[in-house]
């Protein structure tokens, strides 16, 4: 009995974000082995019986090669969709320095600092800067003890206060 190829059955392609490893989130595909006698073995994907490098996984890559341990000729591509993780999310994470003004006194950003959530889990962050894409509302303080200014940035919003 030996293998002759190894078949996958159809399948939407398993989503990833660059970077991360490829791994099977449950059983996997059903692959089917042929062998030389005309019988097919369903065998799903995570099944010890397939091996597949290790490797971090790249935008624009579209499969994974698996074969089967025990005879490396006989592989299956496995269909991947790997995207860059997109901005869920923003949260003030440093306040900016200046947190007292006078009514009608431009809201300066110096120390502020955002933590950009991602679409992976993953969190960045961004200070600002001129060429940052972090704008406020409003631009100046208005009258009264305290105020609420909104941050936005990539159309993503959080607030702080100011007196």
């Amino acid at each position: 009995m030996v293998p002759v190829s190894a078949t996958l059955a159809d399948m939407d392609p398993l989503s990833f974000f660059v970077g991360q490893s490829f791994a099977f989130s449950d059983e996997g595909p059903i692959i089917t082995i042929s062998y030389n006698y005309g019988d097919g073995v369903d065998l799903y994907a995570s099944d010890d019986a397939f091996s597949f490098a290790e490797q971090t996984l790249t935008e624009g890559q579209e499969s994974v090669t698996l074969w089967l341990t025990d005879h490396p000729s006989i592989t299956v591509e496995i269909p991947v969709s790997v995207v860059q993780p997109e901005l869920i999310g923003i949260v003030v994470r440093i306040p900016p320095q200046k947190l007292f003004y006078n009514d009608g006194e431009e809201i300066a950003l110096d120390g502020l600092v955002l933590a950009l959530q991602m679409s992976d889990g993953n969190e960045t962050t961004l200070a600002y800067s001129a060429e940052s894409g972090i704008t406020v509302s409003p631009e100046r303080v208005p009258a009264g003890p305290q105020s609420v200014i909104t941050v936005t940035y990539e159309g993503f919003t959080d607030t702080f206060k100011i007196n």
